[in-house]
C-alpha cells in the first residue's frame, strides 16, 4: 500500500499495447523517473480466451468477412506477439528516461491478475480501456475491478490522456484524504502545477475546519492552491467541477465523502482526465 505520507516506491504498470495502455506506460515511466521509484511492467495472457479457442465451436466473427474457426495456435501466437510488443514498448520508454524496469507475463483472468499485481506495489497504473484480441471484446472491466478492489493506489488513464495541469483533489480532511493530498502535492510539484481542492458542502465551523486543515497541509509544500466548495457531494458534481477547471488529474481518497459508496464507476465513466484513487 502507499506510504503514510504519499510515498510511491514501487510502480506496477499493466501493458497491453492499446492506446490507453501506452499512455499509461508513458505516464508510469515519467512518474518512476520523477519519484525515483521502481517500475514493473505486467502483461496478462487471458486464460479465458485461450480456453475459448480450444472449444470446437469457437468462431471469430469479423465485420468484413465470414466467421472463421478460432484456432488455439493462432490465439497463443497473438498473445506472444502482444507480450513481446508490450515488453519492447516498456523497455523503449524506460530507456528514454534512464529508468530501470522489469517485465513479466502472467496467465489467468485479466482483472484478477492485475488486481493481484497491485498488491506488489504502492501504485498501479493502467489504461481505462484494454485491447481485446477479438473484435467486440469487453471494455473497461479490468479498470473497474482495479479501482474497486486493488489494495494499492490506482492511477487510471482515460481515453489515452496523460497526466497534466492542474491537479484537482477531492478533500474532506479524513486520514485518507490527507494521504491523497500529500501525494497530489508531490505530483503537482513534478508537473509545476497548481492544485485545486474540491471541498464537501459543509457550513459553519465544519467548513472552516476542513479549509484550515487543507491550508495547513499545503503551505509547507509551496504549491499554489485554491479551495472550491462543491454544491453537492455527488459524482456528477465532482465531474462537473473537474470539467470546468479543465483538470489534468483528479485525485480522490477511496473513502471520500464527496462520492457515495457506489459512485466511483460513474465518476470513471464521466471523466476525460486521469483519475488517481488513493488507498
Amino acid at each position: 500500500m502507499s506510504g503514510q505520507h504519499g510515498e510511491i516506491r514501487r510502480i506496477v504498470v499493466a501493458v497491453d499495447t492499446s492506446a490507453d495502455s501506452l499512455a499509461a506506460l508513458h505516464t508510469a515511466v515519467g512518474l518512476a523517473a520523477g519519484l525515483s521509484a521502481e517500475l514493473h511492467g505486467l502483461f496478462v495472457e487471458d486464460a479465458n480466451l485461450v480456453a475459448l479457442a480450444r472449444l470446437p465451436f469457437a468462431r471469430e466473427v469479423r465485420l468484413s468477412a465470414a466467421p472463421r474457426r478460432l484456432e488455439p495456435e493462432a490465439v497463443e501466437g497473438q498473445l506472444r506477439r502482444l507480450a513481446a510488443a508490450a515488453r519492447r514498448a516498456l523497455e523503449r520508454e524506460a530507456a528514454s528516461r534512464q529508468v530501470a524496469c522489469t517485465f513479466r507475463v502472467a496467465r489467468g483472468q485479466v482483472a484478477r491478475e492485475v488486481v493481484a499485481a497491485a498488491g506488489e506495489g504502492d501504485l498501479l497504473i493502467l489504461g481505462r480501456v484494454s485491447r481485446p484480441i477479438l473484435p467486440g471484446g469487453p471494455f473497461g472491466s479490468t479498470a473497474r475491478a482495479a479501482t474497486a478492489q486493488a489494495v494499492s493506489s490506482v492511477l487510471l488513464l482515460q481515453r489515452a490522456a496523460v497526466v497534466g495541469r492542474p491537479v484537482v483533489v477531492a478533500y474532506d480532511a479524513t486520514p485518507l484524504a490527507r494521504r491523497a493530498l500529500a501525494l497530489a502535492a508531490r505530483l503537482a510539484h513534478l508537473q509545476e502545477a497548481p492544485i485545486t481542492l474540491l471541498l464537501p458542502p459543509l457550513a459553519g465551523g465544519e467548513r472552516v475546519a476542513v479549509e484550515t486543515a487543507a491550508a495547513e497541509a499545503l503551505l509547507p509544500t509551496r504549491v499554489d492552491f485554491t479551495l472550491r466548495p462543491l454544491p453537492r457531494a455527488t459524482a456528477a458534481a465532482v465531474a462537473a467541477a473537474v470539467g470546468e477547471l479543465e483538470g489534468g488529474l483528479l485525485v480522490v481518497g477511496a473513502d471520500t465523502i464527496l462520492l457515495a459508496a457506489d459512485e466511483l464507476p460513474a465518476l470513471v465513466e464521466s471523466l476525460t482526465c486521469p483519475l488517481l484513487v488513493v488507498r
